[in-house]
């Protein structure tokens, strides 16, 4: 995971510094993963035109991480 922050209009560096330090501590304590898919499963059927079958299902081979 990466997280960019950026703020504007600080009074001084170290005003910046502490701001941006306090937005990436919010976002790496609040980041939460959801699965929005199984792998190996079929979400769903994609027709086949002059194919040995008239459907094909169609999903994740794998999850990625």
């Amino acid at each position: 995971m990466r997280l960019i922050s950026v703020v504007m209009g600080a009074k001084s560096a170290n005003a910046r510094a502490n701001e941006n330090q306090t937005l990436l501590n919010y976002g790496f304590r609040f980041f939460e993963s959801h699965r929005l898919y199984e792998g190996k499963k079929p979400l769903s059927e994609a027709k086949v035109w002059k194919g040995e079958s008239q459907t094909l299902p169609v999903g994740l081979a794998r999850i990625f991480t």
